[in-house]
């Protein structure tokens, strides 16, 4: 564990000094940074345990006490960025979220704020929908019928299962990743000729042979011939 918080200290410091943004570089930064690195190397030397502390007479760069203080700091928590456009969500794409990111990336704009809040309000009424009432106790919750209960099904294509569910872009009901991944790469719905090959594929032929009633050929045993 604590070779684990060293490590973990170590990438704060990194992070912390030495990454730069590509795009608009710190010029200042970046001269600190290799002159701290140039001290490491030739002074100082890179064992934790070994290293001088910042008040003593040798001379050291300027980020060389900031490094010192977050070594010896104790380990920062960890925080994920929030999305600068939703401000709900966590980052994951370009300091957006995955649905902010999906639509910049379609429309070339930010995701609008009446969209946030409609997905906002889905997932209260979502939420709220499956909360069980507080006049009835939870063991008297009715147990609903496996074989009644509906099942959700791609408004475009119409099958039942996929690995994620989306909401609809062009109407009402929900989208399947296949439909979705179409129309955002193609910026229109997927045709009805893709559904018959994709049906094609997923046939399993192996699938569709009763091996059990599949009798294998006896062995025949050839007679001599008779050469009279």
């Amino acid at each position: 564990l604590a070779k684990e918080d060293h490590i973990y200290r170590l990438n704060h410091v990194i992070n912390t000094l030495f990454r730069f943004n590509l795009h608009a570089v710190d010029i200042d930064k970046l001269r600190s940074a290799i002159k701290l690195t140039n001290f490491l190397f030739d002074v100082a030397g890179l064992d934790q345990t070994c290293l001088p502390r910042p008040d003593s007479s040798i001379h050291h760069p300027r980020l060389y006490s900031i490094m010192m203080k977050i070594l010896n700091s104790p380990r920062p928590p960890k925080s994920k960025p929030v999305c600068h456009n939703c401000n709900t969500k966590p980052a994951s794409r370009r300091k957006l979220c995955v649905a902010c990111y999906r639509y910049q990336l379609k429309h070339g704009i930010p995701r609008p704020l009446r969209l946030i809040i409609a997905s906002r309000h889905n997932c209260r009424v979502s939420s709220s929908s499956f909360s069980v009432s507080p006049t009835r106790s939870s063991h008297q919750q009715p147990v609903g019928n496996p074989a009644t209960k509906i099942r959700k099904s791609c408004a475009n294509c119409g099958i039942q299962h996929t690995h994620q569910w989306y909401r609809n872009l062009c109407g009402t009901g929900h989208w399947c990743e296949t439909c979705k991944s179409y129309y955002l790469r193609h910026s229109r719905v997927r045709p009805p000729q893709l559904f018959v090959k994709a049906a094609k594929r997923k046939v399993d032929v192996r699938a569709l042979v009763n091996w059990s009633s599949v009798a294998l050929p006896s062995p025949t045993i050839e007679e001599p011939i008779d050469s009279s």
